[in-house]
């Protein structure tokens, strides 16, 4: 009898040692578990919400400079035209591309009938014009077509009494960086000076210079032109048939200055030489 117990005994203690050995699953409330010995199962995150930092690389940005630009002046082409033969010419030589022209009136009433522009490209351009130049309309503007360089201009028309006009050109000219450069002394022909023709008294103001001579109560209106002042003269108390003419004087740095005079369009015919005698 105690054989069989014992033999049941070692039965029993065998099966629960058994039992002991073997690995053993546990699980909780979250569905984790754990097989053999507890550990700390990896920690997975889900990145499906996240978005990462854009980066952009702006060292090939384009780069973009400032744009041409142009502007446009008006030029002086020719003073005191006065249509006294029916014609003006002028021969442009400064290969000058304009896009309009304008007449403007200095005194007088003066009729302009055509203008006619020749270009380098041997293309024309005729205006009918049919206009007076007077106070009340002392401008004429002209439009001119295509940008082709001007070879000449004609004016066609007639004027009445003492009329005299003016030519000018708006050019345009593209806007460039400033040279810095020494400029060239500017020309100042203000001061008192002796003639054959008495006492002359001019005054500058930029390219324009006015002036005077008492003793034949005769006055001078010009524009500086390089070394030279091309002018008109007015004398109208002067005993002749003309009492106006143009003229030049050509400065040397000296204080000679040697000119010429002339009756109606003429600026040479007889010799008008200056001596300054004070600034």
């Amino acid at each position: 009898m105690s054989k069989i117990k014992a033999a049941i005994i070692t039965a029993i203690i065998g099966t629960s040692s058994a039992a002991m050995a073997s690995p053993t699953v546990s699980f909780n409330a979250n569905a984790r578990f754990s097989y053999g010995t507890p550990y700390s199962a990896p920690v997975i995150r889900d990145h499906t919400q996240y978005s990462a930092p854009v980066i952009r690389d702006y060292t090939q940005a384009p780069v973009y400079a400032m744009p041409s630009t142009r502007s446009t002046s008006w030029v002086s082409l020719a003073s005191y035209l006065d249509l006294s033969s029916g014609r003006d010419v002028l021969r442009l030589d400064n290969n000058m591309r304009a896009s309009a022209l304008t007449l403007r009136a200095n005194m007088g009433r003066a009729y302009v009938e055509k203008v006619l522009v020749r270009f380098q490209d041997g293309s024309r351009q005729v205006m009918h014009v049919d206009s007076w130049m007077t106070t009340r309309n002392p401008a004429i503007q002209l439009d001119l077509r295509g940008r082709s360089r001007i070879d000449s201009i004609i004016i066609v028309g007639e004027s009445l009494g003492r009329a005299s006009y003016s030519v000018l050109a708006q050019s345009e000219t593209m806007n460039r960086p400033p040279v810095f450069e020494q400029p060239a002394p500017v020309l100042d022909v203000t001061g008192h000076y002796s003639s054959v023709h008495g006492d002359i008294y001019l005054t500058q103001r930029g390219n324009r210079v006015t002036g005077t001579y008492p003793g034949k109560e005769g006055t001078i209106e010009g524009t500086i032109y390089g070394n030279q002042l091309h002018f008109r003269w007015n004398q109208p108390a002067a005993r002749i048939q003309d009492t106006t003419g143009q003229g030049v004087f050509t400065f040397g740095g000296g204080r000679h200055v040697e000119g010429t005079w002339g009756l109606g369009n003429a600026a040479s015919g007889a010799e008008w030489d200056l001596n300054l005698i004070s600034r």
